[in-house]
């Protein structure tokens, strides 16, 4: 049986279009200037905390971030000065911290309802 892509598009598990969204987001003014700001800043690591809502990235990639159990293979390209990336989909049940390292993800961050 062959069948076509879904329209709405499931989860992106490969992360095939995470470089080029970061890429993007990171052509952003607002997050260029968050950029600089760390840069100025005299610390052995610099952080970029980043929200990520559902519309921000197209919707299979978002749903890949906040409720894959994988995580993307390779490290991140982070622009010069930055040392960690953490990617919060709205949403989801972990964050993910990027760094030259690779990619790891928080324990699950939702709030106990006991």
């Amino acid at each position: 049986m062959v069948t076509q892509p879904s329209v709405w598009g499931g989860e992106d598990e490969t992360f095939s279009l995470l470089d080029e969204a970061l890429s993007t987001a990171f052509d952003i003014t607002h997050i260029q200037d968050h950029v600089a700001k760390l840069r100025r800043t005299q610390a052995d690591e610099r952080h970029l905390f980043l929200i990520v809502d559902m519309y921000d990235l197209p919707y299979s990639l978002f749903g890949a971030l906040g409720f894959s159990d994988r995580l993307p293979a390779g490290a991140p390209a982070l622009p010069a000065g930055l040392t960690h990336l953490w990617l919060a989909p709205v949403y989801g049940h972990r964050v993910l911290i990027g760094t030259s390292a690779g990619w790891a993800e928080t324990a699950d961050i939702r709030p106990s309802l006991a």
